[in-house]
């Protein structure tokens, strides 16, 4: 599709695959189009390849889930790109080169360019130096002369780079990230240890979990998580098309939580009854549901849920931004999920007969449901215990940990006295 004089145009691809064009009309309305020749992987499960063209309001909720949460950061970039910061269109013009899943944002002018790609080396010291920087300046993550620009949802300040033989690297152009490495919060003491101690916890579980690991770079200690989006191929790094559960269903980033009338639970088992493994995914998604519970998840919204797509269709993503409450709350009783069981949000109010008119909400066995609800609440204590020991030995600390172990044991015991009431 040839673009006006009247509008803005850039290229949508898809690893190395032009998919379509995005188009900025001159009153700000945007629009996606596919090329007319393209039979792939759809952008997303909201705009599905039968219709050929998607329209404002659909195509922009997804382009502001590929962006941060942090209004400083946007606020930055606005200045630093001279555009203006509610301008999703301009702002990934200037970043999405390396977005969530397989997307990049190309200009025209540059699409020769996009073909190509390499990797600039970054010390370790360096990489220390922004982490250390990240928290009271979240533009930090790049440097205007960084080849390489990325986009990484989320409100957690983070820096996106490539590991490739123990060496770190800022990639450009055509050349994936494989790491996303998180600094801790002075708000959230622990987050990091907490973090890598969840992911760890859910895989010993047996739950689907993204990998992770906690460096030290120039005395800032890390939290790095392996991006699943991505795969090694005989031909190089290939990137893995992925949407969390906001672009799926075509909502913004504001109404993330369910209640902001954002996704509930029947809402994400509704998408994954279209999954190409339907019936494993809904049940992995009730056991991560159920999981959250226990160890206090309280901000597992559906941004923190994703789906990755290939050419057989779509399925479940690993479990990734998990962390327990728990460490840093006094009591219980005024603790809200980010998604309701049954009308409920409060932890404190939640039934088993909540579980159970849930998983009936969805169409699921409310018999699983609590059966995976008491296996967890069985396991967890012993299991927190191992994650625990293993943890400390990579070099947490060592009280941290243990009060989490604590807090989760108990939490353990509550399910299971929840699970006995009548």
């Amino acid at each position: 599709m040839k673009a006006k004089s009247s509008e803005e145009v850039l290229i949508v691809y898809l690893n190395e695959n032009r998919i379509g064009t995005l188009h900025r009309h001159k009153a700000g309305k945007l629009e996606f189009a596919y090329d007319p020749d393209y039979r792939g992987i759809p952008l997303s499960y909201s705009m599905p390849l039968i219709e050929r063209i998607h329209g404002h309001d659909t195509i922009t909720p997804f382009l502001w889930n590929l962006l941060p949460d942090d209004t400083r950061l946007l606020a930055t970039w606005g200045r630093q790109f001279q555009v203006d910061s509610s301008n999703c269109f301009g702002l990934l013009r200037e970043i999405g080169e390396d977005c969530a899943g397989a997307i990049r944002f190309v200009s025209p002018e540059e699409e020769k360019e996009a073909q190509h790609g390499g990797l600039t080396p970054i010390t370790e010291k360096e990489i220390g130096r922004r982490l250390a920087l990240l928290e009271n300046d979240p533009s930090a993550a790049r440097s205007l002369t960084d080849q390489g620009r990325f986009s990484l949802a989320g409100a957690q300040p983070k820096i996106a780079l490539r590991q490739q033989n123990d060496n770190w690297y800022i990639p450009w152009g055509k050349e994936p990230t494989t790491h996303i490495l998180k600094p801790p919060r002075s708000n959230f003491s622990g987050l990091a240890e907490n973090e890598h101690f969840c992911l760890k916890l859910a895989s010993s579980l047996g739950l689907r979990a993204a990998e992770s690991t906690v460096q030290t770079f120039d005395g800032n200690k890390t939290f790095l998580v392996k991006r699943f989006d991505r795969m090694k191929r005989k031909e190089g790094l290939y990137r893995i098309h992925q949407e969390d559960m906001c672009q799926a269903l075509g909502i913004g980033p504001e109404r993330k939580y369910e209640n902001d009338n954002g996704p509930g639970i029947p809402d994400i088992m509704g998408i994954l009854s279209s999954s190409s493994r339907r019936l494993e995914d809904r049940e992995s998604f009730i056991d991560a549901i159920v999981f959250n519970y226990l160890i206090l998840g309280t901000d597992a919204h559906a941004k923190n849920y994703s789906i990755l797509h290939t050419r057989q269709g779509f399925i479940l993503a690993p479990l990734y931004d998990i962390a327990s409450f728990a460490p840093y709350i006094q009591t219980q009783k005024d603790e809200r999920l980010a998604m309701r069981i049954d009308r409920y949000y409060k932890i404190a109010q939640i039934r088993k007969r909540h579980f159970e008119r849930t998983a009936k909400s969805c169409n699921f066995s409310s018999k699983r449901l609590l059966q995976q609800l008491e296996n967890f609440a069985t396991q967890m204590p012993r299991i927190c215990e191992e994650v625990g020991h293993s943890t400390i030995n990579e070099g947490l600390d060592s009280q941290f940990i243990e009060s989490l172990v604590k807090s989760l044991t108990e939490r353990s015991k509550q399910a299971l006295d929840l699970l006995t009431e009548k």
